[in-house]
């Protein structure tokens, strides 16, 4: 039996809600459709009966904000969002995600706000680069999953992080801070998220130094004093250790920088000077950062 036109245009539109097909720009459910151009700003794709994502949302590439929650997606395509560098706001609450891995947001810098509450993220269902390269972010909503367990050092990039909304424990691994239970409604507060960054801090980072210049080498079986103008000593012994005496040593990058010797010749560390948890709480005006070789600060 042929179809008449009207049969296969329904047919057509069937296929198309229940893939989640791009139309044009934009997306087609089951229940509606959303669509945008290079000047749209706002792509509202809420609650349309969405399965999937597919073809080339680049076009679009004015977006600020795109909303795909009250959906019923569990997966996206790799770095789908990647080439919107203007996007700030990502919601895909309510859907149906039970992994997300390092390859959903993997160039999203520009990114400000991303909500992932109430979906069915497992335990150990989030990589631990998901988020990695967020480093704009602000607020961060994993709440309404199943109860989880993470480790802080999942958003050790988060630089500007004001924001966390969870449901579970962050748990501090480095045996010197404390682990940080998330409320049952509501953000974590600003002391737990504090305790949180002081937990990043407390991780020893090893880096390449920003000038080799400023690190010392030692040979074998010397010892070797320098002095600088301000009569500030630094002593390099045979184990290849290089200690600072007093600030302002030309010859050490910062204190704790260390020389160790490797059977190919010597090879220098840079570790990151102690920083005083006490002297930053996260506020509108006071925030920590990392500098260049990856050590925290508070401005």
């Amino acid at each position: 039996m042929r179809l008449t036109a009207a049969a296969s245009a329904l047919a057509l539109g069937l296929v198309l809600a229940f893939s989640g097909h791009v139309n044009g720009q934009g997306f087609v459910g089951s229940s509606g459709s959303c669509s945008c151009n290079e000047t749209t700003t706002l792509l509202d794709c809420s609650s349309i009966g969405l399965l999937s994502l597919s073809g080339n949302i680049s076009a679009c590439q004015s977006l600020e904000a795109i909303l795909l929650d009250h959906n019923q997606l569990s997966f996206l395509p790799s770095n789908y969002f990647d080439e919107l560098t203007t996007l700030q706001k990502l919601d895909l609450s309510f859907n149906q995600f039970f992994f997300i891995p390092g390859d959903y947001f993997g160039n999203q810098t520009s990114l400000v706000i991303l909500d992932l509450s109430h979906n069915f993220i497992v335990q150990g269902g989030i990589a631990a680069d998901a988020f990695a390269n967020m480093i704009s972010l602000e607020s961060l909503n994993i709440s309404g999953n199943n109860p989880l367990t993470v480790n802080a050092d999942l958003f050790a990039n988060l630089i500007n992080l004001l924001t966390l909304t969870c449901n579970g424990v962050v748990t501090c691994t480095n045996g010197a801070g404390a682990n940080v239970t998330c409320p049952n409604t509501g953000a974590v507060s600003d002391s737990d998220l504090n305790l949180l960054f002081d937990c990043l801090m407390m991780t020893t980072t090893t880096a390449t130094p920003a000038s080799t210049a400023a690190v010392t080498t030692t040979t074998a079986s010397a010892v070797v004093t320098t002095t600088d103008a301000a009569s500030a000593t630094t002593t390099a012994a045979a184990s290849g250790t290089t200690t600072a005496a007093a600030p302002g040593t030309t010859t050490a990058a910062a204190p704790a920088t260390t020389t160790t010797a490797a059977a190919n010749g010597t090879t220098t560390a840079f570790q990151c000077p102690p920083v005083d948890a006490s002297s930053c709480q996260i506020s509108d005006t006071k925030r920590w950062a990392r500098d260049a070789n990856g050590c925290w600060f508070c401005f």
